[in-house]
């Protein structure tokens, strides 16, 4: 288990120095220096992940690459926010069937799906806004290669904490409850 926090960037009243002192070893964050709509480039990339990591710590987390109003309302200048956004999420290595690929927060895919064509929704959100996952295209299964797991520092897996905790959620009352509660679309992978 990695410890994170979210940081807002150079001017965020909370430093890395700080950061480095209560033991936080992972950063989650953004370029929030560069406006939205704009290129991050591999440079800024490059020089926030090196300066992060001269503290000590790693960039574990891109928190998110904000998607302009202007895009979102169709503004003036949505075409040449949309060539820059697109040139970030350009770290795409295949799109054969050239989708437009638009990303948002998790929370928000369930209310998108008037607007877009095909949406990834996390189970947990499906649940929360009550979509029949049976009229789904397709659900993952217990041999996702996506499942969540509980992952420890080499240093702390035989930690008893963390053993009993494994030991409860790994227990056949926390899968009755999945299995109740989550049957469509949750699947215990243990």
């Amino acid at each position: 288990m990695e410890r994170t926090w979210r940081w807002f960037g150079k001017n965020d009243k909370i430093t890395l120095d700080m950061l480095r002192q209560i033991g936080v070893e992972g950063i989650v964050t953004a370029l929030h220096d560069v406006p939205n709509g704009e290129v991050w480039t591999r440079e800024k990339i490059r020089d926030l992940r090196e300066y992060i990591e001269s503290y000590g710590m790693r960039w574990s987390v891109v928190e998110s690459l904000p998607v302009s109003e202007s895009i979102k309302y169709a503004g003036d200048d949505r075409d040449r926010l949309i060539e820059n956004y697109k040139a970030v999420v350009g770290d795409i290595v295949d799109n054969p069937k050239h989708l437009e690929i638009l990303e948002l927060e998790a929370p928000q895919l369930p209310r998108s799906l008037d607007d877009v064509a095909i949406s990834v929704i996390n189970a947990g959100y499906a649940k929360a806004a009550s979509l029949d996952t049976k009229t789904a295209l397709a659900t993952e299964d217990n041999t996702s290669p996506y499942v969540n797991i509980i992952a420890a520092r080499e240093q702390d897996k035989e930690n008893p904490t963390y053993q009993k905790f494994v030991k409860i959620f790994q227990s056949e009352d926390v899968k009755k409850y999945i299995n109740d509660n989550f049957s469509d679309g949750l699947v215990p992978a243990f």
